[in-house]
């Protein structure tokens, strides 16, 4: 995607999945939005802003993204799976 100028939108899941998405749009993160490689960032991780803690996880990643070098890149949605977590 970076050798070709295309962007990757991580999408959210279920809340059951998404800790193993959190944790791999981070490393892709780090990896590809590094400031040193890119001006533009290449990875982008969704927030269902839904959720309680969304604000909260994003203030976290945006802080740890000027920590360690790279882009912070962000898609925010409404709520996808409301009605799915609802039921559970």
């Amino acid at each position: 995607a970076s050798d070709r100028g295309v962007r990757l939108l991580i999408d959210a899941e279920h809340c059951k999945y998404q800790p193993a998405i959190d944790h791999l749009a981070l490393i892709l993160q780090q990896s590809f939005n590094d400031v040193q490689k890119t001006d533009v960032p290449i990875v982008f991780q969704t927030y269902q802003c839904y959720l309680k803690g969304s604000f909260p996880r994003i203030q976290i990643d945006l802080e740890r993204s000027k920590r360690f070098g790279y882009h912070f890149a962000a898609k925010l949605v409404r709520g996808a799976y409301r009605i799915h977590e609802a039921e559970r």
